[in-house]
């Protein structure tokens, strides 16, 4: 079990007050728990080969680990609780701003897969064969090529403006590091606000399709369960990234 030792901490003035310590450990400690409980799905599903999964299914995970990692970046670093050191608190802002667009990208290729599948199984015989392997792997890789590129360009960005020391600094609750000044955090908020509606568009087509067609037991079968652990994954992904989302675009 992950345990937060802050007892003989020192702080610092850009260090979280007494009061924000028991949110700042429980902000953390969801982020690892997120990031290990995925890790154990992949190493699960890479243990036990009988239940085949899709390169889809491991990017969407993996996603989530990086996602959790991102905002444990200073804890990992001993410089959660104390003034962070000014390039690692770059590299964990432009993880920040970056990892949403991953997250989305990982969880849209999900619910455009499924939504493939109730396509296939709905379709005559001789359609079903088609499997858009380019397609595919598109939705497998995009999201990790826009990911790299948006840390690359904050990096870049932050890396310019650099000369102000207050341009990145500790959120305002001291969860992680903030570039203050900057329309990146408006834009990462709309970005993550288009991409969420697009999701949410995928989903009610398929909820849609199945419902249109629950009279035929092999769809419900085939893609049912895994239409529900889809919605269940991405209802909840959306609370963790409007959250932080909504805490990045503010004053």
């Amino acid at each position: 079990m992950f345990h937060l030792n802050i007892s003989n901490q020192t702080f610092t003035d850009d260090s979280p007050a007494d009061q924000n310590i028991a949110f700042v450990d429980t902000f953390l400690a969801l982020q690892l728990t997120g990031a290990v409980l995925f890790a154990l799905i992949v190493l699960s599903a890479c243990i036990f080969r009988s239940a085949k999964r899709h390169p889809i299914f491991f990017s969407f995970c993996i996603s989530w680990i990086v996602f959790g990692l991102a905002y444990s970046l200073l804890l990992f670093a001993g410089q959660q609780y104390k003034r962070p050191d000014r390039i690692l608190c770059t590299i964990q802002a432009a993880l920040i701003y970056a990892v949403p667009f991953l997250e989305l990208g990982a969880s849209l290729g999900l619910t455009i897969h499924l939504l493939l599948n109730v396509l296939a199984a709905l379709s005559p015989s001789a359609m079903k064969k088609k499997s858009y392997p380019t397609f595919i792997n598109v939705l497998v890789t995009l999201p990790w090529v826009i990911w790299t590129g948006i840390f690359v360009g904050v990096l870049a960005v932050s890396e310019m403006r650099i000369c102000n020391v207050q341009q990145v600094s500790m959120s305002p609750n001291h969860t992680y590091c903030v570039i203050q000044d900057s329309a990146i955090p408006k834009i990462t908020a709309i970005g993550v606000t288009v991409g969420c509606t697009g999701i949410l568009a995928v989903e009610f087509t398929i909820g849609a399709l199945l419902y249109r067609n629950r009279a035929i037991v092999n769809i419900f079968s085939q893609s049912l369960g895994m239409a529900i652990r889809i919605f269940v994954f991405t209802i909840l992904g959306f609370g963790a990234i409007r959250y932080v989302g909504w805490h990045r675009s503010g004053p």
